[in-house]
């Protein structure tokens, strides 16, 4: 069935399409400060794998730290990449099920 045999409550209405458009432009922007929030966590969990590899080393030279405290410390860094990764498969799927 076309538009035109559907009848004039197929077409959308000037305000209507005005509402669709500011909503899409709405998600737009939402979804592309979710991308920057998700650069910024992947930055941070660097700097935190940084330090975290900058702890395991001085332990090791220092024989201060224990292996348990790294291992922790080290679980806690694979938990927030695996967290990250999560959610940039979740925007990179909200994203394949939106057209651009």
């Amino acid at each position: 069935m076309s538009i035109r045999s559907a009848g004039p409550a197929a077409v959308p209405t000037a305000e209507e399409l005005e509402k669709w458009q500011n909503l899409w432009s709405r998600v737009c922007v939402e979804r592309d400060e979710a991308l920057d929030r998700l650069a910024l966590a992947e930055a941070r969990i660097g700097g935190l794998h940084q330090r975290v590899t900058d702890i395991g080393s001085a332990a090791n030279a220092d024989s201060q730290l224990s292996g348990a405290i790294i291992n922790e410390l080290e679980q806690k860094v694979r938990d927030l990449t695996n967290q990250v990764a999560s959610l940039k498969a979740q925007v990179e799927a909200a994203k394949l099920e939106t057209p651009a």
